[in-house]
């Protein structure tokens, strides 16, 4: 009797081993769904950490038989894993085909094309380039010898079973290709089964696609959620932040939990153009309140927003959510794009618990110097003219992009505060303000700030006459003509 035990505790399996023992799991779990007699005294056990799997007949029959009850092409010519895709609709089984031959199956020795395919889809054509087979399904030419036994010794891999596990340099090959042993093999064979395929629109302008795979931090194989296997996201760190809200389950007994993903990601380089190499492979990890707060800013954007990426990007990082946002989106095209979000960033704004007290002061006095900075100018507008809302704007912009040192910030927020003149909150709490003033903490911190506080500031609206805007509040005609232009 041969004998397997692949245990998800194991220190020296990655996370792509523990995804791939989450693979099996699934399938072995459609199998007993199935009902079906697995031939060869082929026998499992399952349990939250681990698998035992056993057989009495000959070793190639018994896995020749699970390899292809897993591994199979459905009537469309699409790679099709039947345990984790029966239930997806033709477009998501695309999705996963394409994204399979963009990451583990690329080269034509592992994919073999059955020609290309022309599909009426309503008003459109999808073509693809249709599965005649693929290397999942003989895998038996590596696990097993002439004779039909398990190898005695480690496998050679390649990127097709553990992408990035290339030879080193050629010259030297049989010291510098990676190998494993059969267990971890047969572990890996499963990983596709349980990795999210994701595509990134990368330079949304040039419309150049990315894509990558998302591979789960496996920590409990009973609670593997693999209905969520493609999807679209704004950038890697959007794609891996979507990726754990979808399969974290946000409660009162996980608030002081990190999660975690490892996010791997696709694309050509000078060397290699012919196909797509992967270009890294980062480790992704949040704590749960952090990621709550994703949730909640993910209900006011949409999906293509810039803010999506950015935000994503900070919370990652341990940074507040609107860290270097006077860096990124002072100049005019990307400040028109934010400014044009108002109403998400007010809401946004809101739900924030800020770090200290004195940021949201601190976002509070830069609304109040607003306020009064545009009712004069208000009211030194005649009757019948326009108020130059648009430039003081343009000015504020432009004086805050020059800011380059804590000294030119503090020159540019006190002399800002001093023409507005009576702002209540500055009076009330100055001593609080003075860190973030000074420089003695933070000034780029103070910069997002203000920069936050103008592309946020709203006013009241009131119109009391219709032809010409208030003089105590004309806030919302401050980028109005501009906005419409985007």
């Amino acid at each position: 009797m041969v004998k397997f035990h692949l245990d998800i505790r194991d220190p020296s399996m990655t996370f792509l081993h523990r995804a791939g023992v989450a693979g099996l799991f699934v399938q072995l779990k459609y199998l007993e769904y199935l009902k079906l007699q697995p031939p060869h005294g082929l026998n499992w056990s399952l349990t939250a950490q681990a698998i035992e799997l056993d057989w009495t007949g000959k070793d190639i029959d018994a896995l020749q038989w699970l390899f292809s009850q897993s591994f199979q092409i459905d009537n469309d010519g699409l790679i099709y894993f039947p345990a984790i895709e029966h239930s997806l609709d033709f477009r998501q089984r695309l999705a996963i085909h394409r994204g399979l031959q963009n990451s583990f199956l690329q080269h034509t020795q592992f994919f073999k094309s059955a020609g290309k395919v022309v599909r009426e889809d309503g008003d459109r054509q999808i073509k693809y380039r249709a599965c005649a087979s693929y290397v999942h399904q003989r895998a038996t030419d590596f696990l097993c010898d002439l004779q039909g036994n398990l190898q005695s010794k480690p496998i050679k891999i390649t990127g097709w079973i553990y992408p990035g596990a290339t030879v080193q340099h050629e010259l030297v090959k049989a010291t510098t290709q990676f190998s494993e042993g059969v267990p971890y093999f047969l572990a890996l064979l499963f990983a596709p089964l349980a990795c999210t395929h994701i595509s990134i629109s990368a330079n949304w302008q040039q419309r150049k696609i990315q894509n990558g795979i998302i591979i789960p931090e496996v920590i409990d194989l009973e609670k593997c959620d693999r209905q969520l296997f493609h999807y679209w996201a704004d950038g890697w760190s959007d794609a891996a932040l979507k990726f754990l809200l979808k399969t974290t389950v946000v409660s009162q007994q996980s608030k002081a939990k990190t999660h975690r993903c490892l996010i791997i990601p696709f694309g050509t380089v000078a060397w290699s153009k012919q196909q797509q190499t992967r270009l890294a492979a980062e480790t992704i990890e949040i704590d749960i309140q952090r990621l709550e707060l994703y949730r909640i800013f993910c209900a006011e954007l949409r999906q293509g927003d810039p803010l999506c990426q950015f935000i994503a990007e900070n919370l990652i990082r341990g940074k507040p959510w609107w860290w270097g946002f006077a860096d990124v989106f002072v100049h005019k095209e990307a400040y028109l794009t934010i400014k044009f979000r108002q109403n998400q960033l007010n809401c946004m704004m809101k739900k924030t618990e800020w770090d200290t007290e004195a940021q949201e002061l601190f976002v509070q006095a830069c609304h109040q110097g607003l306020r009064i900075t545009f009712g004069k100018i208000g009211g030194k507008t005649k009757e019948g003219d326009y108020p130059q809302f648009d430039r003081k704007v343009i000015q504020l912009r432009s004086s805050l992009e020059r800011c380059h040192s804590a000294a030119t910030f503090r020159d540019f927020i006190t002399s800002f505060w001093g023409n507005a003149g009576n702002i209540k909150v500055l009076q009330e709490s100055w001593q609080k303000l003075l860190p973030l003033t000074t420089g003695q903490s933070d000034w780029k911190m103070a910069k997002s700030l203000f920069f936050l506080a103008l592309a946020s500031y709203k006013g009241e609206e009131k119109f009391p006459n219709p032809d010409k805007p208030p003089a105590e509040d004309p806030s919302t005609a401050t980028t109005e003509p501009e906005v419409r232009h985007v």
